[in-house]
């Protein structure tokens, strides 16, 4: 008759270096000895101390019940199957219990999937739909497999500045933020694979929005250029590409040093980072092409982005440089200058200065450099309907 063997439960051991450890002892069948036995448990990966411990509670009870149950360590993964009459031994899993809780991704469709039933179509292809964007951003940022008890008020809001980012409005904005509100409480109460609804106190945005931007005035312009490039000349320019080439903030992130073509004058703005998934051409404004190659952006390697973190050029991708973009013009110009327009005020008035401005102007070209399905998209940033043709030559650009 076989004898479970005898062993000490697993505690967690925190060691002077700040190393994590789980603690347990088996009997070593070789010598007959109660041996230690040490695991991380890939413990120190996780920066966040509370979900830290909170990781390896779940450790150590997985392991004291599978020694409860008669696993030994210096056995072998079959032996330990067998002997615990399993198929598998359950300290040798090919995934950790991190990557065993449902991600983020799951658990959101799922609860979609519940809420959709017994709805109307077209109810149901709005919850889908709005399923689908949230999980392209999750997969762009890397944090489709998240457990879903990891996802924080702070990931929601990143993904609020994405959508801002990419155009949409407040309510729009708000729409989405209440339909999460309401998924998460089906994850949390129904579903029962969280304790908290991460972004139930996530505020909604003011949907007072005027249809009609207000533009920097020429006084402005003249207060917030020297404070930019104060700031940095780099993050000038980066801010130049908002207005010159009414590139999104996102998009510029993800701009690489092959993308501008200096000898063709243009600038390609990639499949994956343009709103409508196709690659788009950007003429390549001579002021732009001029402080590129003033400060030899010219000369970088190809996969370089344009700019890193502290808006240096960087081989690494700096996914939250939008983000930090939009704070710094918040700190300089909304609260240092008291202008209260944000950064994206940048593209609707220099769209409408090109225009109104110039003699030689072309609505074509500019929905082309706006990235706009249509005209009337185009039309809607400007005070008058004009068809003229750019002359780059001939024309004023907006002195920023």
């Amino acid at each position: 008759m076989t004898t479970t063997p005898k062993y000490k439960n697993a505690t967690l051991l925190v060691e002077k270096t700040g190393m994590w450890r789980l603690v347990f002892y088996n009997t070593n069948p070789a010598t007959g000895q109660l041996e230690r036995i040490r695991k991380t448990c890939d413990l120190n990966r996780i920066a966040n101390l509370k979900e830290r411990r909170r990781t390896a509670t779940l450790y150590i009870q997985l392991i004291n019940e599978a020694l409860k149950n008669g696993y030994n360590d210096f056995l072998s993964p079959e032996e330990n199957a067998a002997a615990l009459g399993v198929a598998i031994d359950p300290l040798q899993k090919k995934t950790t219990l991190l990557e065993a809780e449902i991600s983020v991704a799951a658990a959101v469709d799922k609860a979609i999937k519940m809420r959709c039933l017994g709805m109307a179509d077209r109810t149901s292809g709005t919850y889908r739909s709005f399923g689908r964007t949230f999980t392209e951003w999750l997969k762009t940022n890397n944090l489709e497999t998240l457990p879903v008890s990891r996802f924080t008020s702070e990931h929601y809001q990143d993904y609020l500045f994405h959508k801002s980012e990419q155009g949409h409005g407040n309510r729009n904005i708000n729409d989405h933020t209440n339909f999460f509100k309401t998924t998460f409480e089906v994850i949390r109460k129904k579903m029962k694979l969280i304790k908290e609804n991460p972004i139930l106190d996530i505020d909604f945005l003011p949907e007072r929005e005027s249809t009609r931007f207000e533009p920097l005035t020429e006084s402005e312009i003249q207060l917030i250029v020297p404070a930019l490039i104060a700031y940095s000349p780099r993050y000038y320019l980066f801010t130049r590409f908002i207005a010159h080439e009414y590139i999104r903030p996102w998009h510029i992130a993800r701009l690489k040093a092959r993308d501008v073509v200096y000898d063709k004058d243009y600038i390609k703005v990639a499949d994956e980072t343009t709103k409508n998934k196709k690659s788009r051409q950007k003429q390549l404004l001579q002021p732009i092409k001029a402080m590129l190659m003033e400060m030899d952006y010219h000369t970088l390697p190809g996969n370089y982005y344009l700019f890193g973190r502290n808006f240096e050029p960087s081989e690494v991708l700096y996914q939250n440089l939008s983000i930090r973009a939009a704070e710094i013009w918040k700190h300089i110009v909304i609260d240092g200058l008291g202008i209260e327009k944000k950064m994206y005020a940048l593209k609707h008035t220099s769209s409408q200065y090109f225009v109104n401005a110039n003699e030689n102007a072309d609505l074509k070209f500019l929905q082309q450099q706006m990235e706009h399905h249509s005209l009337t998209q185009t039309e809607i940033y400007l005070q008058d309907k004009v068809y003229k043709k750019i002359d780059e030559a001939n024309v004023n650009l907006l002195k920023y």
